[in-house]
């Protein structure tokens, strides 16, 4: 009785292998790609130090004002009349007039909204009564005992100053806003992250006569200029 030869077995099998490598081959590049696309995105690296703070400050004013779209995510701490609160923050802004500011947890009064659209301000609170006003200072005030400056922080969260005030300033190494003075307000900035080459605040302090307030920043996004 005559045997098959085992070859064609065999040549199969190492086709299979192949057909095998190949596709992980495929799949790992494809990867890369996709990580390498995902690094060109987004670069978190920190440039160098510029020559002239300055003039690195002037650029990054250029490239941060037009920016008024973004979303951010982090903890709110405030001090005020011997009494500490904390919340988490969520801050959606479109538009130099429209935004919402959300706070939660341990305030005492749940998750409340401080929503702007329009010239006119609303406040939500936890059991869904809401409260219209013409001030967000003076809403925030009334109902929390405390309020945050969100007129000018529509400006400090960037590592801005509001143009139409007066202020001082004192840069870093990079041409950041280490400190700024402006308002009746100090504020320090104590940490930042790069996105492509520009800084964004990622722990900000802030003290007036009344109010100590420091926001840590865990995540920004959708940060483009619309």
């Amino acid at each position: 009785m005559r045997l098959k030869s085992p070859l064609p077995l065999i040549q199969l099998q190492s086709k299979k292998i192949k057909f095998i490598n190949f596709i992980k081959l495929t799949f790992l590049s494809t990867l890369i790609g996709l990580l390498s696309a995902c690094a060109t995105t987004l670069n978190t690296s920190a440039p160098p130090i510029p020559k002239d703070k300055n003039i690195a400050w002037q650029h990054y004013q250029q490239q941060l004002t037009p920016k008024t779209h973004w979303q951010l995510q982090g903890i709110a701490a405030v001090r005020y009349h011997q009494q500490a609160e904390q919340a988490n923050l969520n801050w959606t802004q479109q538009g130099p007039h429209s935004y919402q500011i959300s706070l939660s947890g341990p305030l005492g009064i749940g998750e409340v909204r401080l929503i702007h659209r329009q010239g006119e301000y609303s406040f939500t609170d936890s059991h869904g009564k809401t409260t219209h006003a013409s001030s967000a200072q003076l809403l925030m005030q009334n109902l929390l005992g405390w309020s945050l400056p969100v007129k000018g922080l529509y400006y400090w969260v960037r590592g801005l100053a509001d143009p139409n005030a007066s202020y001082q300033k004192t840069l870093d190494i990079y041409g950041r806003l280490a400190s700024l003075q402006q308002a009746g307000w100090q504020i320090n900035y104590l940490r930042y992250q790069w996105r492509d080459g520009l800084p964004l605040p990622t722990l900000i302090r802030l003290k007036n006569q009344r109010l100590w307030l420091k926001i840590a920043i865990s995540d920004w996004q959708a940060f483009a200029q619309k």
